[in-house]
């Protein structure tokens, strides 16, 4: 029987909802699906697939990499100037080490035999329909099984 990408993607949020979401904590949500629209809540934090790789082993089972992204999704500003585009690469700045103290403490776990960043993330600007501009922070993550 084959590992699912959901259980781990589900862990890895669950782990991020728990370190950035809260009273003084650095996000308003965390979701474990992929945004289609633009979040209503800001900083939004996404865990979303991107992809799997299963090395054949041996006769009995495969070796998976899963292959995720997080999103964190902040909005640049705000009309009234209660927010700017300083505070977005400030929050976009603290949440991403949030993100890699959470790979660090959890390199090893149940769902996974090794956690680590996949390569170094990207931050983009998203305009969206809306007219409400976004900036985008894509931290891809590599989870690493040793067993099918």
């Amino acid at each position: 029987m084959s590992t699912n990408r959901e259980t781990v993607r589900d862990a890895l949020a669950a782990l991020l909802e728990t370190a950035l979401v809260g009273d003084g904590l650095l996000a308003e949500e965390v979701v474990n699906h992929v945004i289609v629209e633009p979040p209503r809540k800001s900083p939004t934090v996404a865990v979303v697939s991107r992809g799997t790789n299963r090395l054949r082993m041996t006769y009995e089972g495969d070796r998976p990499d899963f292959l995720l992204l997080v999103q964190v999704w902040i909005r640049t500003s705000l009309p009234d100037g209660s927010w700017t585009a300083a505070d977005t690469e400030n929050r976009l700045d603290a949440i991403e080490a949030v993100v890699a103290q959470v790979v660090e403490a959890n390199r090893k776990a149940a769902e996974w035999s090794v956690l680590q960043y996949a390569a170094s993330s990207e931050i983009n600007p998203v305009n969206t329909e809306t007219g409400i501009p976004y900036s985008v922070e894509v931290i891809p993550i590599l989870a690493k099984l040793f067993r099918s």
